[in-house]
């Protein structure tokens, strides 16, 4: 939490305080009432039964026990009021925190390095944003309410104990005993539902995001069934493990209660039997069973607490991992880079691709080994190879999105990784599959609603020959491109990467098998216009067909984790008039 969410924290706890203090003087009025009632004359001698009947001028009985009952009308109208006010800011306030860090942990999953989405379940990260802060949210929330509660309980308690002793302590240890022995029996089951629950969740959470990422196979393939009984299978695990977990919350209230009203009898037979006087053992009993009567649903509410900090528990935990992680990460990037990470650097001549190994985290065999190759400013190079090879791999390490175990890329000389910002601002690309947002055209490029350089955005569609269909559709830049572009044609998705990759104004832009997917009219098409953009930048394209590369100055084969350099005659590409190099910045 930051400072100030720590300051409120504790302007909390402090009202907190005075509530459970208002708890007991709501507990503590009664007695006088009952005595001035039964008994007037045990009253004239208490200092606070003066003071009253010298500030309101009170001289008989029954104006006294008149005043006593407006007063303690009051004081329950004034306490109530002032709980209700703590309990308002007590949710504002976790409310808020749960805010803060469902952004926090979304925010600590997008500042992971690239390779973290790679290697995670998806079910696992939905579950990180929403569920685990859900669990943090209901951790905060009840450890307050049981602050506040258990806080009551004891003072209440020790008014109790100032009454009647014997009874008191007997009443608090049966509830006591009961609280603990519940917590202690059911703390396995609890902590065994909740793991249940949050894997069927993830699951769940998997499944529907498969099924409308997929929904076209799916209904090709007639497999609704199939997914929704699967989906369903893990509904029913979720919901059986929740219905469990919320009749074991049931069950402290229910025993605490039978046990103790049944304890407090048993005491009070006692009590009778030890011989008491009657007057005073109804005025102190009325008292002490409204206390009890008070702390014993919060001594019932206070165990089923505990059963929400084990069941939130695993949640609380894996947000802090994830947020702590994702700190420790941007430190070391913070360390990595504070010293060097200079942005007067500009791409100028070449980039030198040295020496790169690579595997996956959890992988044995080396994907690059040794890799080597240059690229000089203006080049156009074509990047090919057998599936699995390691093209889009490398495509991968050129976008500084993997880092190699060894070797480096340098621009000019300079490590990239020195220079994370300005190699971000050189390089951009264009992938294979775009998923659009389910938003503008102009979003879509520029990730901006904002119109002020939609005269840019118009020069960069026109480059990219898009400019025609966007002015023909009635809302033009502002038309929406429907979820993951499905309004748009695989052609048109392909001009709207190319004219999202060129909004940044990259000095290298990386092609990754970026028209594999178009037919072959559409791919001549997109390839005329990738060709075209030759003329102002470094291109980089990794492809299959060989007939996107013919513009290419230099081609390099990736086998066995090196690039080979190729020749196009060999390759049986047909030459094409060599394109200028670069002479003019987009």
């Amino acid at each position: 939490m930051s400072k100030k969410q720590r300051r409120q924290a504790v302007a909390v706890l402090l009202l907190i305080l005075v509530g459970s203090f208002m708890e007991l003087l709501g507990v503590s009025v009664i007695l006088p009432f009952i005595q001035a009632f039964m008994e007037p004359q045990t009253l004239e001698g208490r200092w606070y039964i003066k003071v009253i009947s010298s500030v309101f001028q009170i001289k008989d009985t029954e104006n006294l026990l008149v005043f006593l009952g407006v007063l303690i009308a009051l004081v329950y109208i004034v306490k109530n009021v002032f709980l209700s006010f703590v309990a308002y800011v007590r949710c504002r306030y976790s409310s808020a925190l749960q805010r803060s860090l469902t952004v926090e942990m979304l925010s600590s999953y997008m500042e992971r390095p690239y390779s973290f989405f790679v290697e995670s379940d998806i079910g696992v990260l939905l579950n990180g944003v929403n569920l685990d802060v859900t669990g943090v949210h209901n951790f905060i929330l009840t450890f307050f309410i049981f602050v506040s509660e258990i806080t009551t309980v004891i003072l209440i308690f020790a008014y109790l104990v100032s009454i009647d002793r014997f009874l008191a302590f007997g009443i608090m240890f049966l509830a006591a005993l009961c609280a603990t022995f519940l917590t202690f029996m059911v703390k396995k089951t609890i902590s065994r539902l909740t793991m249940a629950m949050r894997t069927a969740n993830k699951k769940r959470s998997r499944f529907v995001v498969q099924i409308i990422n997929n929904i076209k196979d799916i209904i090709v393939f007639d497999k609704r069934e199939l997914f929704i009984g699967q989906y369903e299978e893990e509904c029913r695990i979720f919901s059986e493990s929740q219905a469990k977990s919320d009749f074991i919350n049931t069950l402290p209230e229910r025993i605490i209660e039978a046990i103790c009203v049944s304890g407090i009898f048993i005491f009070i037979i006692f009590r009778i039997k030890m011989g008491t006087g009657t007057v005073e053992f109804i005025s102190s009993m009325s008292v002490f069973a409204m206390g009890a009567f008070r702390m014993l649903p919060l001594v019932s509410r206070v165990s089923r607490y505990i059963q929400v900090f084990i069941r939130t528990r695993p949640m609380v935990e894996e947000t802090y991992k994830n947020i702590r992680n994702a700190r420790t990460h941007m430190e070391e990037v913070k360390l990595a880079t504070s010293a060097s990470d200079r942005m007067d650097i500009e791409f100028k001549n070449e980039v030198a691709v040295k020496d790169i190994d690579w595997k996956y985290e959890k992988g044995t065999e080396k994907v690059l080994e040794g890799l080597s190759l240059d690229v000089k400013k203006g080049d156009m190079i074509g990047i090919i190879g057998e599936s699995g090879s390691g093209k889009s791999t490398l495509g991968d390490i050129l976008l500084a999105l993997y880092t190699p175990q060894s070797g480096g890329i340098y621009m000019d000389g300079t490590d990239i990784r020195e220079i994370p910002k300005v190699w971000r601002r050189t390089v951009s690309y264009v992938p294979q599959m775009l998923l659009l947002f389910n938003a503008s055209v102009r979003f879509n490029i520029s990730f901006s609603d904002d119109t002020e350089n939609d005269e840019e955005l118009w020069k960069i569609l026109a480059e990219v020959s898009m400019d025609t269909f966007v002015r023909s559709m009635p809302e033009g830049l502002d038309t929406n491109v429907g979820d993951r572009g499905i309004k748009l044609s695989g052609g048109q998705r392909q001009r709207i990467a190319i004219a999202r990759a060129l909004y940044s104004k990259p000095e290298i832009l990386i092609l990754d098998e970026a028209t594999s997917a178009l037919d072959t009219e559409t791919e001549a098409a997109v390839v005329g216009s990738i060709n075209m953009l030759a003329k102002k930048m470094t291109l980089i394209i990794i492809a299959h067909r060989l007939s996107t590369l013919k513009s290419c100055n230099k081609i390099y084969r990736i086998e066995n984790g090196k690039a080979v350099e190729e020749d196009k005659t060999v390759l049986g590409i047909e030459a094409e008039e060599q394109l200028p190099l670069q002479t003019e910045k987009l």
